[in-house]
């Protein structure tokens, strides 16, 4: 069986916060493909630990729920990550 990788999106938070349309629609396109991206912090000064105490908080409530409820929303059902 042979493994696959696949290329993963950097997403600038100093762009996001800038506001920028073009970071935004990349945020958007690999959060419903891949479903995984990676964050720059490049060049921000502060990052609010909240959020991310609450993406930790999102996913422990997301692997909380019961394997059925996980596997009828598995992307191999929808086609892709959104939603």
């Amino acid at each position: 069986m042979g493994s696959s990788t696949a290329r993963l999106e950097t997403i600038s938070l100093l762009n996001l916060q800038r506001n920028e349309i073009n970071e935004k629609i990349k945020l958007f396109s690999a959060s419903t493909s891949a479903g995984i991206f990676y964050l720059d912090l490049t060049g921000t000064a502060t990052f609010d630990t909240g959020l991310i105490e609450a993406l930790f908080t999102t996913e422990a409530s997301f692997f909380d729920l019961e394997h059925g409820y996980k596997m009828s929303i598995h992307r191999d059902k929808l086609g892709s990550y959104f939603g």
